[in-house]
């Protein structure tokens, strides 16, 4: 959305706005507008109901169908506009999914990732669009080739959902504050369990060390011993996830 926003201006007067910059600049606000009305309902949706990767999904959508309707000039300006304007505000919810993969020690380096990655799209489109307006300056195929930026977007949402569906991510539910609040992130359950081992470990070798005898008759017995230790540890770790969420029980399970 970015890149087309720095050629939007003598885009829509080309296309729509003959010599009438002041008509193409207003038209020009209308995705950001409808952004300012739509991001804060869709937020609201999200948080009550969940469907992340859904919106997602819309928004790959309604982006190739406004880029291909601009460049066809179908609906006129201001139907294509507002559709860009939907798929702007439903394509933030990238940025939801954040806090839910990554631990909290991880938010930063994440986030900076992502942005990294939206950087790197501002660099590179213009550089493309650049001969494409060269070659064309009516700006038809200047729609049609954000139109095929927009299906690239669409594989890229069908892929967030195959990930979510294999590995149980739960992107696409609805996560209330209480449960985030209560549940801890996977990271840092997996590092307290490695603490845990890692403890236990330590206790043992001072055990050896100390030359103090085992409390078991054999080593047959201490490994069973030990073995229904961390099966309990588990199936203790499974109830607590599932008084949490359901979703959190799988992660924890494929962690685990």
């Amino acid at each position: 959305m970015i890149p087309y926003n720095n050629v939007a201006s003598d885009y829509l007067e080309q296309r729509y706005f003959k010599d009438d910059i002041i008509r193409a600049n207003a038209a020009m606000s209308i995705p950001d507008s409808a952004a300012v009305l739509m991001v804060p309902l869709l937020g609201i949706y999200v948080d009550r109901r969940g469907g992340r990767l859904l919106l997602i999904l819309l928004g790959a959508i309604s982006f190739i169908l406004g880029h291909f309707f601009l460049g066809q000039k179908t609906f006129g300006a201001t139907v294509p506009l507002l559709i860009l304007g939907f798929a702007y505000s439903t394509m933030l919810n990238f940025w939801a999914c954040v806090p839910w993969l990554v631990g909290s020690c991880g938010h930063s380096t994440a986030y900076g990732i992502l942005t990294a990655s939206c950087n790197f799209a501002v660099t590179i489109i213009p550089l493309v669009v650049a001969p494409i307006i060269a070659y064309d300056p009516s700006y038809r195929l200047c729609g049609y080739f954000f139109a095929i930026v927009g299906i690239f977007a669409l594989f890229g949402s069908m892929l967030l959902f195959f990930l979510d569906h294999l590995y149980h991510l739960g992107l696409n539910q609805r996560h209330t504050q209480d449960v985030n609040r209560a549940a801890p992130s996977p990271m840092m359950m997996a590092m307290a369990e490695i603490q845990q081992c890692s403890a236990e470990a330590s206790h043992d070798s001072d055990i050896e060390s100390a030359g103090l005898t085992s409390p078991y008759e054999n080593e047959e017995e201490g490994t069973n011993h030990i073995m229904s230790y961390s099966s309990l540890r588990k199936t203790d770790s499974f109830h607590f996830a599932s008084t949490t969420t359901e979703n959190a029980t799988r992660r924890l399970i494929y962690r685990v």
